[in-house]
């Protein structure tokens, strides 16, 4: 018994139905769109967020003043603490996938990551880098494990 596999709407269906196309004899099976396009959407959509969701931006132009100022910006690693009073501006991030030789993408440095933090402070006029921590992030940055490393900019007062 051969069975004819037809992709509708419920709209078609029932237009179908209204002109009496469909015969209760013919053996046909309806898939219909909506519960199939819903197996589909769902993970494809997953994707897509993920593979959005894990780039990270990479350091920003800095100006003349700013590149005088780099030197100056100081890095606190998790667990280090500050003599002085700071206010917290915004979390950054920053990854790295430059470790491999050759220039491959396979993995990161920490070193350069946590440089590319540093130049994002300049950028938004930060004194230090706070709670910075670093680990692998696999995938990211079409890298097979990238050093990904976060803190939060903050400027002392």
């Amino acid at each position: 018994m051969q069975h004819n596999w037809l992709l509708v709407t419920d709209t078609q269906l029932q237009i179908a139905a209204a002109r009496r196309v469909l015969r209760a004899g013919q053996r046909q099976r309806y898939v219909f769109l909506r519960g199939y396009m819903m197996k589909i959407a769902i993970p494809a959509s997953l994707i897509i967020v993920l593979t959005l969701n894990g780039c990270v931006s990479g350091p920003p132009r800095l100006t003349p003043d700013q590149q005088a100022k780099l030197s100056k910006v100081t890095i606190y690693k998790v667990g280090e603490t500050l003599s002085q009073e700071y206010k917290i501006l915004t979390e950054i991030s920053a990854a790295d996938c430059s470790g491999a030789p050759a220039g491959g993408r396979v993995w990161g440095d920490a070193e350069k990551a946590i440089e590319t933090l540093r130049k994002k402070a300049v950028a938004m006029n930060a004194d230090a880098v706070i709670k910075v921590s670093c680990g692998a992030a696999p995938f990211l940055n079409n890298c097979w494990a990238a050093q990904k490393c976060t803190g939060d900019a903050v400027v002392f007062q």
